[in-house]
């Protein structure tokens, strides 16, 4: 599907190259916008995930498995659930495999 989308793209804008130039140029200034775009939805949806699953940890339960979380205190604040074995920041993200590793050795 993806792909049959990238090729009616590229097949429109090699036609517009020869018949429409100023249509190859609106495709490509369509395609920067686009991302602009989806990096401010990305954005968005990872700060409304990030939120929410603070929500969660205060209330002591885990965003994914719903079950109760340890919050461990130091230089910033962490909580772990002992049920799938998540870690979670302070600000509600999840703590990257290689970083949990590296606090325990």
């Amino acid at each position: 599907m993806v792909l049959g989308i990238y090729v009616l793209s590229f097949i429109a804008a090699f036609a517009c190259m020869f018949f429409f130039p100023p249509g190859a140029l609106a495709l490509v200034l369509i395609g920067v916008l686009g991302l602009v775009v989806f990096r401010a939805g990305g954005a968005i949806l990872g700060w409304a995930e990030r939120r929410l699953s603070r929500r969660c940890l205060e209330r002591g339960t885990c965003p994914l498995c719903e079950q109760e979380v340890i919050s461990t205190a130091g230089e910033a604040s962490r909580w772990e659930c002992p049920g799938c074995r998540t870690k979670f920041s302070a600000v509600g993200s999840v703590v990257p495999l290689d970083e949990a590793a590296d606090e325990n050795p």
